[in-house]
């Protein structure tokens, strides 16, 4: 059985009205519009619906619009925003817009724009039908192709990069290898990375590749750098334990590529930014001047024979 309502019709709590441009509308206490359905056959529930085109919404104040796209029975999520051929806002304001389709989950968002200006969504995540997370970016590789973006690969890998900063990372179990470091020059260039060359230890590796390389010469004049290197014990502040080492800035005087970071650098609110020692970088100054002294200690001994 079915009904058809046309003009006005009065209860005690619910109007109907269908207007003569075929609009129906819900009223409660006679002069309040709970749901409006247009010609389109879009809901609007406490606001009268936008103007859609090409799907059903359905559309609720304050919480912005719910639809259920035609063809691929795709759903989408949409907050102030409506299509009518192109994303329009529906307020001024910013935008977001979920749906899935394909077994594909998007998330989109976009800038503040004004009511009926067009929106310029933004894909800010995307979960594949492969189980891959993908945040700020739709390629699922990165770092190989220098784009900003983190991936969650669902085989458990981690992919991140960051062009702004020219740095690339990337984690993979492949090969033994955990953590990979990348630089960009032409394409994602490999810079090292921490493997597990045995199943109970953990190494770092830096690339260190003649083909990298070029003007190479032999290092000279390591051990007067030695002699001027200034290894010191200390206390740490924090908690008062024993250190030894050096202190940053000295050793950046002689070593420079022993240290990260400026001495006495601030942030812009004031606050230290503190240097930073890889005295990996010593072993070739002191295998030099290892290298001088036996050929010193060769000569005494020559002239002693």
């Amino acid at each position: 059985m079915s009904v058809i309502a046309s003009g006005t019709t009065t209860t005690t709590a619910l109007v109907y009205t269908a207007d003569t441009s075929g609009v129906l509308q819900l009223q409660t206490n006679g002069t309040t519009t709970a749901v409006t359905i247009d010609t389109a056959q879009n809901v609007g529930v406490g606001v009268t619906p936008s103007s859609w085109s090409g799907v059903k919404a359905i559309e609720v104040y304050g919480l912005g619009s719910a639809l259920v796209s035609g063809g691929n029975n795709d759903i989408e999520l949409v907050s102030n925003a409506y299509y009518n051929g192109s994303w329009k806002y529906a307020a001024t304001g910013a935008a977001a817009h979920y749906y899935q389709s394909s077994g594909v989950h998007y998330w989109r968002i976009a800038n503040s724009g004004s009511t009926g200006g067009t929106v310029s969504f933004t894909q800010a995540m995307t979960l594949d039908n492969s189980g891959n997370l993908l945040v700020g970016t739709t390629n699922t590789n990165p770092v190989a192709s220098a784009a900003t973006g983190i991936v969650a690969l669902s085989s458990g890998g981690i992919r991140i990069s960051n062009t702004g900063s020219g740095s690339y990372m990337g984690i993979t179990t492949s090969s033994g290898t955990q953590l990979s470091f990348y630089t960009y020059s032409s394409g994602a260039v490999l810079a090292g990375a921490i493997t597990n060359p045995t199943s109970n230890t953990t190494a770092y590796t830096s690339i260190s590749d003649y083909r990298l390389k070029e003007n190479i010469t032999p290092m000279s004049g390591a051990l007067s750098v030695v002699n001027q290197l200034k290894p010191c014990t200390y206390d740490w502040i924090s908690d008062k334990s024993k250190g030894q080492g050096f202190i940053a800035h000295e050793l950046q005087a002689l070593v420079p590529d022993c240290v990260i970071g400026e001495k006495d650098a601030v942030d812009k609110e004031g606050n230290p930014k503190y240097q930073s020692v890889d005295t990996s970088f010593l072993i070739a100054t002191l295998t030099s001047a290892i290298q001088e002294l036996s050929a010193k200690v060769t000569a005494l001994e020559a002239k002693v024979a």
